[in-house]
């Protein structure tokens, strides 16, 4: 099984590294993205004199994530589609097992992963004028990066359940509707009816708000704001109107990274024992 699986490795690394059209639209798109995002949201960040301000740093940060997240999982479709094909002749032939495949599959795209979301990161934060701080920079950059991860396990699950790209692309759009509408940003968390609550505590969208927002402006107890009559800090009226709370921001990450596993491991499961093969 490790000799498979470093067979897998290294044959993944080789497909992405020739595949070169593919990962040069994806860092292109991500610079092309993080530039738009910042001169649309420009000096948005240190911006936070009243209620509709913070909903506009809010809605900068969701709108953000769910582009990056959702043109991650749509532009790996096709890729893992045209070496699912491949994987069926390879086991036929003997040479490969579903665990090791299917794992390489998904740590082949950690390093392109971390450059889209440094790349993204590093330009889009300044340009928002987010505050110069290095753990909130770093908060910044790993939940970039977990998104970034988390859509595409779920690109390659959706793929991996389904017979092919045309089902997998309009299921795709179907749960990103249903991610967004119950991500607690249109609708708060506190405003969501108690029979579809149990979605956004599944929801991984959910769980990326409430870890990059919360990690931005869950701190700020020291600026003030007016909201229905009531003053509040920024700290507590993310808590009081979303939910959202710093003392949660661990959890997210912690939550997050355990989606990610989970679309894994049902990718994997569907390699071993769904067949999608025409003969």
């Amino acid at each position: 099984m490790h000799l498979q699986f470093k067979a897998c490795l290294a044959k993944n690394m080789v497909v992405y590294w020739r595949n070169t059209e593919y990962n040069a639209v994806r860092l292109f798109s991500t610079c092309f993205l993080a530039l738009l995002f910042g001169s649309i949201y420009w000096g948005l960040g240190n911006k936070r004199d009243n209620a509709l301000e913070i909903q506009n740093i809010i809605g900068a940060l969701v709108i953000a994530s769910m582009f990056l997240g959702t043109s991650n999982a749509s532009t790996v479709q096709p890729v893992v589609d045209m070496e699912r094909t491949i994987f069926y002749r390879e086991r036929a032939a003997g040479y490969y097992a579903e665990m090791p495949f299917a794992a390489a599959q998904v740590l082949v795209e950690v390093p392109y992963l971390l450059a889209q979301a440094v790349l993204f990161s590093a330009i889009s934060y300044w340009m928002v004028h987010f505050e110069a701080d290095p753990g909130k920079f770093f908060w910044y950059v790993f939940f970039m990066f977990i998104i970034l991860f988390f859509f595409t396990a779920y690109g390659m699950t959706v793929v991996a359940v389904v017979p092919n790209i045309q089902v997998a692309s309009t299921l795709s759009s179907t749960c990103y509707s249903m991610f967004f509408l119950f991500s607690g940003f249109l609708q708060p968390k506190s405003a969501i009816p108690p029979w579809w609550i149990w979605f956004y505590y599944i929801n991984p969208v959910a769980w990326s708000i409430q870890g990059l927002i919360g990690s931005q402006l869950g701190t700020v107890t020291d600026e003030y704001i007016t909201s229905n009559g009531q003053r509040y800090s920024i700290a507590d009226f993310m808590d009081v109107t979303y939910g959202i709370k710093y003392s949660l921001v661990g959890w997210s990450a912690l939550i997050l990274v355990g989606f990610t596993c989970l679309f894994a491991v049902i990718t994997m499961a569907s390699l071993k024992y769904l067949n999608f093969q025409k003969r």
